[in-house]
């Protein structure tokens, strides 16, 4: 889902409203009198009730919203609820980016919403938490969300609101509020989602009013100390029959954004409930394996600590061209030493760009079997390195022509000594991304989030010379004399830190706002699908590839 942006002050009122269930008409007609009071508004979910969605008169309430005959008169942005969309909506918003009507946008189910370029920040997660959402569940609308999902928005910073269907677990801990007869869902991974973001508000749903006292992201407290602070609030049905509050509304001050100094945080606040959540699990483990695992005798956990992963082979890496593992309708091109492929489960797929009509999400594989380049023999290495390098100039030279220089492109690797199968990854990016910074400065703020070490500009060839492992970004475009630019960023991978295999396509994922594809096994296409877009490749390539011969001789 792309970030919205809309024209706000600096100040933005904002207006979050519980699930509707249907009643869309006295809605609309109370969000109209709060115009020019109220800049935004959330609605925490349901707007259709699932239970009347045939119901004639929700038809028709359907029909006017689409058609403008109900009028939304303020933004507003609707969460995934517990109910699925009526298959109407469903297949308006699923190809308008969430947009039903003018100022009536569904945010998918996971998603990062950006308003203002100095304003609010919003992490949504809706849905019920089902740990097997695959498939078509796994779409941006279903009513579900995973583990993954969970984890995958947790990277984010300095969020002011974080919306989630579920509640956070434990968050009653530590309140003088607890004797509260709701019925709620909690999770364990929407506390750890909590306790990451530190959002400013977290919302939730809930059969009744709930605000907690507001709680510091700490175990303990001391003067002149600043703490992230969050104030959670769950909001009952709107106009729910037992009178409940429904809404709330508050400003948001991007001045007051950031942590608060202990003297200036309210009395009644509280330590954080959440950091007493999952204190025993094993840092990094699933909630899914921690319940697994706790139940393992210490017999299991002694069998388990002996059992090695058989090394990979030739037959078994699935990189390999000749492995029973590959998938070999993907290639689109073979050289002499390096081979083409579509990635399997694109990031992006061949609607993304309309400028380039093909498929372009690219892996470039040397054919030998190596965990890296730079572990290659020296004249391996050499001729390796240098068909990779032709591959990679004809696929930009095919991006830049296909697009008049609209598009350029990134490369990225894993280069290690104990990897499996070196390859490179190739993705076409929108020029104003290269030519204003944003896409270096993507990688260098999500390595500086994720507590990874600086990135260095500088180019290492082969790697041969590298003293460390590395993970490599190659950021090019041709400017509008035709001239070449490309810039090489390298993070040494010295062992010191964890390093996300996933990094690269995470990172992309969010600069080019495909958050819902930054897991590659969620993009997973059929085997017709990947057909298509293999001959379509081809087709777009075969001018292009007559040039990796000119390269080479």
């Amino acid at each position: 889902m792309p970030a919205e942006e809309i024209e706000a002050r600096k100040d933005t009122r904002i207006l979050v409203i519980g699930k509707v269930q249907g009643k869309i008409r006295p809605l609309f007609e109370k969000i109209s009198q709060y115009r020019n009071k109220i800049d935004l508004v959330f609605i925490l979910g349901d707007l259709f009730d699932s239970k009347t969605s045939f119901r004639q008169d929700t038809i028709d309430d359907v029909d006017a919203l689409i058609d403008g005959n109900i009028t939304v008169d303020i933004m507003t942005y609707v969460v995934v609820g517990d109910s699925p969309l009526p298959p109407k909506v469903l297949q308006i918003v699923e190809s308008s980016a969430g947009q039903l009507a003018s100022n009536l946008v569904f945010l998918p189910k996971r998603c990062f919403l950006k308003i203002s370029a100095d304003g609010l920040t919003v992490v949504v997660l809706g849905g019920r938490l089902n740990p097997k959402t695959v498939g078509k569940m796994a779409n941006n609308y279903t009513p579900y969300y995973s583990y993954d999902d969970a984890r995958t928005l947790k990277g984010e910073r300095n969020v002011d609101i974080l919306i989630t269907n579920d509640w956070p677990a434990a968050i009653l801990t530590r309140s003088v509020y607890q004797s509260v007869e709701i019925d709620i869902k909690e999770q364990e991974c929407i506390a750890d989602l909590c306790s990451s973001l530190k959002p400013r508000y977290h919302f939730s749903s809930s059969d009744a009013f709930y605000q907690r006292e507001p709680f510091v992201h700490s175990d303990s407290v001391s003067e002149n100390t600043e703490y992230w602070m969050t104030h959670f609030i769950s909001l009952a049905d709107f106009q729910n029959e037992a009178g409940e509050r429904s809404s709330f509304a508050f400003v948001h001050k991007p001045a007051n954004a950031g942590p608060v100094l202990l003297s200036t945080i309210s009395q009644t606040a509280t330590s954080s409930p959440l950091s007493l959540v999952g204190s025993k699990r094993k840092a990094g483990a699933s909630q899914e394996s921690s319940h697994r695992f706790a139940t393992e005798t210490r017999h299991d956990r002694r069998a388990n600590k002996r059992q090695k992963v058989p090394p990979v082979t030739t037959d078994t890496c699935f990189l390999c061209i000749a492995s029973p593992r590959a998938d070999t309708h993907l290639i689109v091109s073979v050289g002499d030493q390096v081979y083409l492929t579509l990635a399997k489960g694109p990031l992006i797929t061949r609607k993304a760009f309309p400028l380039l009509h093909f498929p372009s999400h690219m892996l470039l594989i040397p054919l030998g079997h190596s965990p890296s380049i730079a572990a290659m023999s020296p004249d391996d290495r050499k001729v390796v390195y240098l068909e990779m390098q032709n591959y990679r100039r004809a696929l930009q030279k095919m991006i830049a022509i296909k697009s008049n220089s609209q598009f350029g492109a990134i490369t990225w690797e894993i280069s290690r000594t104990t990897g499996i199968h070196a390859h490179w990854q190739f993705l076409p990016v929108p020029v104003e991304h290269i030519r204003g910074g944003t896409l270096e400065a993507a990688f260098k703020t999500q390595g500086e989030m994720d507590r990874y070490p600086k990135f260095q500009i500088r180019d290492v060839g082969d790697g041969s010379e590298e003293h460390t492992d590395f993970f490599r970004v190659l950021i090019w475009h041709r400017d509008d004399s035709g001239t070449d630019s490309e810039r090489s960023l390298i993070l040494p991978l010295d062992g010191s830190f964890r390093f996300d295999l996933q990094f690269g396509r995470k990172v992309m994922a969010k600069l080019l706002n495909l958050y819902d594809r930054a897991d590659w096994k969620e993009c997973e296409q059929t085997k017709s699908e990947e057909d298509a877009d293999a001959d379509a490749f081809k087709a777009a390539f075969e001018p292009f590839e007559a040039s990796l011969a000119e390269e080479s001789a």
